[in-house]
């Protein structure tokens, strides 16, 4: 994706790798519900492969998901003045 950038994990990245590992390797859950850090009100759903319950699941039809293009548009730049100049005397 333009405008994207690949780095290593570093931090919060890496802490939540950990407990998603540890929470996979449990499998005291079939879904672990996460905030999106996309969309801030939103949430995320993680499906645990490794749970007794995974062969079970049924997942619905996608919805559809419209995009709200606000979080896509550039910042306006404001409309610089320049100054008025006098016409020179002579």
């Amino acid at each position: 994706m333009r405008g994207m950038t690949t780095r290593r994990p570093r931090g919060r990245t890496r802490a939540a790798q950990a407990i998603g590992a540890r929470w996979v390797a449990r499998g005291t859950s079939l879904v672990l519900q996460v905030p999106s850090v996309v969309i801030r009100p939103e949430s995320n759903f993680l499906i645990n492969p490794e749970h007794r319950e995974f062969a079970a699941l049924t997942i619905p039809k996608p919805e559809p998901f419209v995009f709200d293009l606000r979080y896509f548009a550039r910042p306006r730049q404001t409309a610089r003045r320049s100054p008025r100049r006098r016409p020179r005397p002579g």
